[in-house]
């Protein structure tokens, strides 16, 4: 069998006007590596310090590189924006197909939710953290919210430009200013665990958050198959070469920052919340250019946040991928501290449950008998 095109509804209505180069600005923006790992440092330095921020990142390349290979099989044979629901329907057997991409595109709706979600998060930390610094009475609340929105391709080439310049400017300052810098036995060996858990080896599991919310977004080049030139061709190298570079800075970013941090203890109860401005702060002995830091790297989130036959391995790399997925669902299901209280209880279990239980509910009183799948059209080459 040929290569497939896939034709979704009236594909000459949409004009294929991304490049190369902008589909990965905008995977590596979605991504957001290095500037996601740096905001939520506190997840990763309070649940095993060093080694989990800097092996957990190791484990995070292997696992999505997983991931990674698995999204860039189907989007190079079936390049269509839908990504996973439509490839649901094209390979599931007749009498699943509606239910089961269905299920997946429920799934994909709320992770995109809860994506733009954590994005406009870190913008709101970020925030707080740079006023919290400078004005000692300030409290942050819970009450603000940030909204923007907008995807055109030369906002995420800004902020591609941004991030990159942020992160080298930002990690050769530091590494040029701090003296002394910390012995390789802290930064690579040094285990710390404040969370009141007596086992280590879930201590680091749990930690395992940190580094892994610098990779969630890894499918957004899946979605912009059909704006992209060759979207068969560009959109597996992008998704390939967003989670190289996206690596590739963050592993780089968090060694140097463990090298030139002082007081780690200072960082992880800083009022700011935001350790990395503390780093930056020690690092600098500046307020004001840890707080430019900050204004960077949140200008950074602030544009991220606008918007077959198997080879030989693709059993292997599809099983690790599921296997990874189900293992993530149960792990970041735990309470992230000990003794559980309302205020560290984590609540992932039940807000998953419940959007299961919408989702199930609109399937049986509606999308049963109204959904018929995605409108797709093969062409065999």
């Amino acid at each position: 069998m040929g290569r497939c095109a896939v034709i979704i509804g009236d594909v000459e209505k949409v004009p294929r006007t991304i490049s190369f180069f902008a589909i990965i600005a905008v995977a590596f923006n979605l991504l957001s590596s290095w500037l996601t790992v740096a905001s939520t440092l506190l997840l990763g330095l309070s649940h095993g310090g060093p080694v989990t921020v800097v092996y957990g990142l190791i484990v995070m390349l292997i696992m999505y590189g997983a991931v990674a290979l698995s999204l860039s099989e189907m989007a190079a044979r079936y390049p269509t924006a839908g990504g996973q629901y439509h490839w649901t329907a094209l390979l599931a057997p007749d009498k699943w197909k509606c239910g089961l991409s269905y299920c997946c595109g429920s799934i994909n709706a709320i992770g995109r939710v809860a994506m733009t979600a954590s994005i406009l998060y870190i913008v709101a930390i970020l925030s707080h953290g740079m006023i919290a610094f400078y004005d000692l009475s300030y409290t942050i609340e819970l009450t603000y919210n940030i909204f923007f929105l907008n995807k055109a391709p030369w906002t995420h080439k800004l902020g591609f430009i941004i991030s990159l310049a942020s992160f080298f400017v930002i990690s050769i300052t530091c590494l040029a200013l701090t003296q002394p810098k910390q012995s390789n036995y802290y930064v690579w060996r040094d285990f710390i665990n404040h969370t009141g858990w007596e086992s280590n080896g879930l201590v680091f599991l749990l930690g395992l958050i940190n580094p892994t919310l610098g990779f969630g977004g890894l499918d957004g080049a899946v979605h912009l198959a059909e704006d992209s030139v060759s979207a068969a061709k560009t959109v597996p190298r992008a998704l390939c070469y967003s989670l190289v570079i996206g690596f590739a800075t963050s592993f780089f970013f968090v060694v140097s920052m463990l090298y030139c941090v002082q007081d780690i203890d200072a960082a992880i109860t800083s009022r700011t919340g935001v350790p990395i401005h503390e780093f930056w702060f020690q690092a600098t002995r500046s307020g004001a250019a840890a707080t430019t830091f900050m204004a960077s790297m949140t200008a950074a989130a602030f544009i991220a946040s606008i918007g077959s036959v198997q080879s030989k391995f693709g059993w292997l790399v599809n099983a690790m991928v599921v296997s990874w997925a189900a293992f993530l669902i149960v792990i970041f299901s735990f309470p992230v501290q000990q003794p559980v209280t309302p205020g560290s209880m984590n609540y992932t279990s039940l807000v998953l449950g419940i959007m299961a239980l919408l989702s199930v509910l609109n399937w049986f009183l509606y999308a049963r008998k109204h959904y018929q799948g995605p409108n797709i059209t093969l062409l065999v080459d």
